[in-house]
């Protein structure tokens, strides 16, 4: 504040004053020194970002995702963000990237078949098929070299090649609100509360979540927007709200949600939100915890993909992560072999429970148990690989 009486139009006192006020909990002066920062730079993406974060903390929603949806057309926009064809957005330039980014070759694999799955669904124009070319090229290239299925840096010559498109939105499908509802309005809610509350694990399971026409409108969503940025070499891709998983059925979801289980999540706000899309053959996500209270966990894949009906949906520990472990080495560094071999150890005696995939199936545990995917073998074709959507509920307790 001191600062800002010395240059008061200085958007980086502004931002990090937003930031202050939201470490201190005083969340209506940190947005308003957020739209101040952006008053000043309309363009600034990680104010945009801030300010999502903290409308969704406080429910407020419609800011919530405009806040995002600038965050994706700063950091993700472009040329080829619906572009009519593949020239059209080759006529805006090319934009070369920064630095050789990583990847790996389940993602360039999942960006080509999905452009062919738009074009062959009529959203996108065929020419778009040399853009599926020069992923194609590099994942070759990639194969032939160092084999498959691993973490890599694109080289120069390969940035410059797809520079122009790699991480943008090619096509985006929204999903808007439905006035009749997004979930299943004959669930027993009271019975689905009591069994969380009650049960030794704090674990439960919801069939038939969604309504048919939230469902179809939700899967159309993720199968179409190009919105995967980040994948790993274990065989997935992952879109966040700040990277666009950002859409009105998602909010309305958690509205409702929170209405009907007052017990479990009336008094935890919405964190963030994700998406991840899984190779047809894949050990999953490692084991792991997440960094809130509640974890809301839904598959939108129909059932006639899982080859394996008792497989392919997820595994969680009756064992919590305990309170003095770094909870960002045990989860960001989980695929290491040392902290593989840690949480291992402290899990081999834990008993678990197993939640096989089916389609429209919610989980809600708490979040701090250790749970990990179920190994996944799903029928070939992109239509038919797993997608699994994640809302984080609450903080997780220090």
């Amino acid at each position: 504040q001191k600062a800002l009486a010395i240059q008061p139009d200085s958007v980086d006192v502004h931002y990090n004053l937003g930031n202050a006020f939201g470490e201190l909990g005083r969340l209506d002066e940190a947005v308003a020194s957020y739209h101040e920062a952006l008053t000043i730079q309309p363009n600034y993406a990680e104010a945009h970002e801030n300010l999502g974060k903290l409308c969704m903390d406080m429910g407020r929603y419609g800011e919530a995702k405009a806040a995002y949806d600038q965050v994706l057309r700063l950091n993700h926009g472009g040329p080829w963000w619906n572009a009519a064809t593949f020239a059209d957005g080759d006529r805006a330039g090319r934009a070369p990237l920064a630095e050789a980014p990583p990847t790996s070759s389940f993602k360039l694999r999942d960006a080509a078949d999905q452009l062919e799955y738009l074009i062959g669904k009529g959203r996108i124009d065929p020419s778009f098929e040399r853009m599926v070319e020069h992923y194609r090229a590099v994942l070759i290239e990639r194969e032939e070299h160092q084999g498959h299925d691993d973490d890599f840096t694109l080289t120069p010559d390969q940035s410059e090649r797809l520079g122009s498109f790699y991480n943008r939105v090619v096509h985006y499908a929204d999903a808007p609100h439905i006035d009749t509802g997004v979930i299943n309005r004959s669930l027993d809610f009271e019975r689905i509360e009591d069994s969380y509350l009650a049960a030794p694990v704090s674990v439960t399971t919801i069939d038939d979540f969604l309504t048919p026409e939230a469902l179809r409108a939700l899967r159309n969503f993720c199968l179409e927007s190009t919105i995967y940025f980040t994948g790993s070499g274990a065989r997935f891709v992952t879109s966040r709200v700040h990277y666009g998983f950002n859409c009105d059925i998602l909010y309305q979801m958690a509205e409702e949600l929170k209405k009907h289980l007052p017990g479990m999540l009336g008094g935890h706000a919405l964190s963030t939100m994700w998406i991840y899309r899984y190779d047809n053959q894949s050990e999953g996500v490692a084991v792991h915890t997440d960094a809130a209270a509640v974890t809301f966990n839904f598959w939108i894949t129909p059932d006639d993909a899982n080859q394996m009906p008792d497989c392919g949906g997820l595994i969680v520990y009756a064992k919590e992560q305990p309170y003095d472990w770094d909870w960002m080495r045990y989860n960001a560094e989980k695929n290491t072999p040392a902290v593989k071999q840690e949480i291992a150890v402290f899990l081999a005696d834990a008993e678990t429970v197993t939640i096989p995939y089916r389609d429209n199936r919610a989980v809600l545990f708490h979040s701090n148990l250790f749970h990990k995917s179920d190994r996944v073998h799903f029928k070939d074709g992109f239509e038919n690989r797993r997608m699994n959507v994640t809302m984080l509920f609450g903080k997780r307790e220090t």
